[in-house]
């Protein structure tokens, strides 16, 4: 979750140093809410409201009506999730939340027996757990912190102890269940009619699109012969126009009661078929009767033709975790608005969060209010798969964007694409994490209640940076910092086995990511075996072992950094396992620094990958990884911030005003208050004038626009300058140590002649000062038409003008005229690419 997925109000409240906690629990099909405290709201227009009422002011809070909530959770609950990462197999423990609810009135009593309230509340009713302050409003300044499934209902001394399991409770069903029937009469070796009872084999599904998946082939299997078929023959005693001997094998004749056995073949993107195995198995809409406020009337912007506005409090992405490109169906209107439509957009109207639903064509008609009659179905765009491939999850159960962030941003090239043949069922969770998420280098994690993914890379700072330092940090004596050959966070080799060939369970290729500076270092070799199932050469796989491989062996090769610590809640409320996190130790915490040898961290960014989370005693616990060499060798970063000036601006005082585009809409200061403490400057459209390095100080509540800088410029920025971060410090590593973390800077390209497979000569005397002995160096062709690999410095002859390096290049080099990612002099390497 970005920080702008967080309530405004709830980012307001949790800076208060006094606040009130409250929780509210959700239950599918349970009129009332259950919460901690009462209930209040922003008082609206059209509020039962009376001037004069006691503690009523302009924009303050209102009571809730008490009897759309009960306050039965318990004071006492433990109130504590757990979520815990295993990045290196791909794998996200369930995470769980106990509450405890006060039997008021046997209220709790009739809800968990089963037919009373609801039919049955274990394992089937989806609970959503939301998380505010008791001076906010309710729901809009309210975040979900956990959905899942109640899994225990414990009854004692007046209480129920409600245990609920994250969905991967649900994600543990079996998939890819293979049925197996007998033949009903003889069939020759042309036969292309199979007599059987087909119930339960897959059936091909049309998709919210009205077509097929095409990435998917269904088969028989009888005896040594694999026979494929398609939806249009299959009928409830045969199916017919099948194709014998596929898959290579050979037709044959079978007799009466003969086997029948079923499989299927995937090709697709590793991260389609994970979101289409979870949200498969529906055929249809996941939910149907939802209400709907207005359609076309925005309320706020006027009318919008291919707009459906839902009703008050209700939240498109968190209640119902559609995305774009899912389908909605209307129905019941009765001015001609029914039919299916895609998601175009989701947006706010100003009135609430992510309300407004745009779509890719238009109503033909103004229905506000819309009659009762009027509602939604909703269907994912990904539920595609046969029924019986399926886990029929939901998309409030899977955080659906963020895998489609990642295929799009990270896995869209052809190699991530993998192909399985599947003739027996699995558990969905552990072939999913297995053989979807581990080879490519990615792993499950669970953030607030949904089934989530992320991939194993360098930590890179991202809009939310939680930032653990002196402040935030409780305890620092018991920071434990570590690294060991005994856990598994140190591997310094990668072992790939695949190409199975398609119908058996022998694998054709081995190869291995090595790194053999550990392998001496370290002297104790560790390998990190993954056997896909799905990996092709054909499908280019070497390319994306690799690519991937690479970036799982530089987290692991020199033993990973994992540092425990705990942090108030302030800071910890807002921090979810697989967050990165900036700890910025400046001596005050005393960290172990495994790369300089002293107790003095400075600012490195970790990956959460535990996290438990205590809401009674406002306590968060966290365990935080990194790898050896990302802040001096592998380093990855982000781009800037940078910000407009507009008029008023003074030398000490920068107005400014939000960038195109922004991050941070009516909060531009947020970009910027990490960086408190760091160097900016300014310069005009032209870069006619530049400023001085400036410190940037902090931001006054009363002027969030305005940023306060000392010494004072040399200039008085005006309208249309650019408020930047100063350019790479050098030499000392420390200076400016934040912002070399969290932003990428371009390092120098150098004219070289003269080159052989271990030297070169620097053009330019003054270019070598550049180099550092120790930081690797690329050599390459003017136009790129050569480019060498990586080799590090070992002499630097300022006599000859000369660098030598630690090995042979494996290029010609008679065109080589440049030297690249020469990093800099303060002895940190060069920003790389993902």
């Amino acid at each position: 979750m970005a920080l702008t997925d967080y309530p405004a109000g709830f980012i307001a409240a949790n800076q208060a140093s006094s606040k009130l906690l409250n929780i509210v629990m959700l239950i599918d099909g349970v009129p009332t809410a259950l919460s901690m405290s009462a209930l209040y709201k922003s008082a609206r227009y059209g509020d039962p409201i009376f001037y004069g009422d006691a503690s009523l002011v302009y924009g303050g809070l209102i009571a809730i009506d008490p009897r759309t909530f009960k306050p039965l959770i318990s004071v006492d609950s433990n109130l504590t999730i757990g979520q815990r990462l295993e990045p290196e197999q791909g794998k996200a423990a369930i995470s769980t939340l106990t509450i405890i609810l006060v039997d008021l009135a046997q209220y709790v009593t009739q809800l968990m027996t089963p037919g009373v309230i609801v039919d049955e509340p274990l394992g089937n009713k989806f609970v959503t757990i939301k998380l505010g302050y008791l001076n906010s409003s309710y729901p809009e300044d309210y975040f979900t912190i956990f959905r899942g499934y109640i899994a225990d209902v414990m009854f004692s001394q007046g209480k129920y102890y409600i245990t609920i399991q994250d969905p991967n409770t649900k994600g543990k069903g079996q998939i890819y269940f293979t049925p197996q029937s007998v033949l009903t009469g003889d069939i020759t070796s042309g036969q292309t009619t199979i007599p059987f009872v087909t119930t339960g084999y897959y059936t091909p599904i049309l998709g919210p699109n009205g077509a097929y998946d095409s990435t998917i082939q269904t088969y028989l299997v009888i005896g040594s012969e694999i026979i494929s078929y398609l939806p249009a023959g299959i009928a409830p005693t045969q199916i017919t126009g099948v194709t014998r001997g596929a898959r290579g094998t050979t037709a044959a004749s079978a007799a009466t009661g003969d086997t029948v056995n079923n499989s299927i073949q995937i090709q697709d993107n590793f991260i389609n078929i994970a979101l289409k195995t979870y949200l498969s198995g529906w055929n249809g809409p996941w939910i149907s009767n939802v209400a709907v406020l207005n359609i076309q009337d925005s309320l706020t912007e006027g009318i919008i033709a291919n707009a459906i506005l839902l009703p008050i409090g209700k939240n498109a992405v968190d209640d119902y975790g559609l995305v774009v490109g899912d389908y909605v169906t209307v129905s019941g209107s009765i001015v001609g608005n029914n039919g299916t439509k895609i998601i175009t957009d989701i947006q706010s109207n100003g009135q609430g969060v992510n309300n407004l639903i745009l779509f890719d064509s238009n109503f033909v008609a103004v229905e506000s209010p819309a009659p009762p009659a009027v509602v939604l179905a909703f269907r994912s765009q990904f539920d595609t798969y046969p029924v019986a491939a399926g886990l029929q999850l939901t998309p409030r159960d899977v955080d659906v964007a963020t895998f489609i962030y990642f295929r799009d941003n990270f896995f869209s090239q052809g190699e991530n694409t993998l192909r399985f043949y599947i003739d027996a069922a699995s558990k969905g969770k552990d072939w999913i994490e297995a053989q979807l998420m581990l080879p490519p280098g990615c792993y499950s994690i669970t953030r607030f209640g949904r089934l989530s993914m992320t991939m194993a890379r360098p930590p890179i700072a991202g809009s939310k940076l939680p930032i653990l330092d002196k402040d935030s940090v409780i305890d620092p004596n018991s920071i434990q910092s570590a690294r060991s050959v005994n856990n598994r966070q140190y591997f310094n080799e990668i072992k790939y086995t695949y190409d199975v060939e398609d119908d058996n369970s022998t694998f054709d290729s081995t190869e291995s990511i090595l790194d053999t500076t550990s392998l001496t270092q370290v002297d104790i070799p560790t390998v990190l075996p993954i056997a896909s199932l799905g990996l092709k050469t054909d499908l280019n796989a070497p390319i994306i072992i690799k690519k991937r491989g690479t970036f799982l062996i530089n987290r692991y090769k020199k033993g990973a950094i994992i540092i425990t610590m705990k942090v108030n809640f302030k800071v910890g409320a807002m921090i979810e396992s697989g967050d990165v996190v900036l700890v910025n130790d400046n001596g005050d915490l005393q960290i172990t620094n495994y790369e300089s040898g002293a107790r003095n961290l400075g600012s490195q960014l970790f990956e959460v990958i535990d996290r438990q989370y205590s809401m009674k005693d406002g306590v968060v616990t966290l365990k935080l990884m990194s790898g050896i060499g990302f802040k001096i060798t592998d380093r990855f970063a982000t781009i800037a911030p940078s910000s407009i000036v507009v008029a008023g601006s003074t030398t000490t005082k920068i107005k400014f005003q939000d960038s195109f585009g922004a991050v941070f809409p009516g909060n531009e200061k947020a970009k910027w208050e990490p960086l408190v403490g760091m160097n900016v400057f300014v310069h005009n459209q032209d870069w006619s004038n530049i400023s001085n390095d400036v410190q940037l100080l902090p931001f006054s509540n009363l002027d969030p626009y305005s940023m306060n800088v000392s010494p004072a410029l040399n200039y008085t920025p005006g309208v249309g300058d650019i408020i930047e971060v100063s350019f790479y410090a050098v030499p000392d590593p420390l200076n400016q140590a934040l912002t070399k973390t969290l932003y990428a800077f371009l390092s120098p390209s150098i004219p070289i002649t003269g080159v052989s497979s271990t030297v070169f000569h620097v053009t330019t005397p003054a270019d070598m000062a550049k180099f550092t002995v120790g930081l690797p160096v690329i050599v390459r062709s003017a136009d790129y038409s050569s480019y060498s690999g990586e080799r590090n410095v070992t002499v630097i002859d300022n006599v000859l003008n000369r660098i030598t390096v630690a090995s042979a290049y494996d290029i010609p080099f008679a065109n080589m005229a440049v030297a690249d990612g020469v990093g800099y002099t303060d002895g940190l390497g060069f920003y790389r690419w993902i």
